[in-house]
């Protein structure tokens, strides 16, 4: 369990992350319902392959990029 915490709100609705279910709540991006679900890690870095994450959240820095609906290099902020 990650130390993120999310506002109260919002109907729970289940997402799918590299197949398994998720809960999520509706109106959640992308990197909060990840990031309230414990995934930390969004990519790897090309020179290591070490995990990345999101960093500024509100669509800026790309550090979020993720797979999403099959579509590469989405902001998942």
């Amino acid at each position: 369990m990650s130390g993120f915490r999310r506002r109260d709100g919002g109907a729970e609705v289940t997402i799918r992350v590299n197949g398994e279910p998720v809960v999520a709540r509706e109106g959640d991006s992308v990197a909060l319902a990840l990031l309230a679900a414990g995934h930390a890690g969004f990519g790897r870095r090309p020179s290591d392959g070490s995990a990345v994450g999101p960093y500024c959240l509100m669509g800026v820095c790309a550090r979020c990029n993720c797979r999403i609906a099959g579509r590469p290099e989405e902001q998942a902020c």
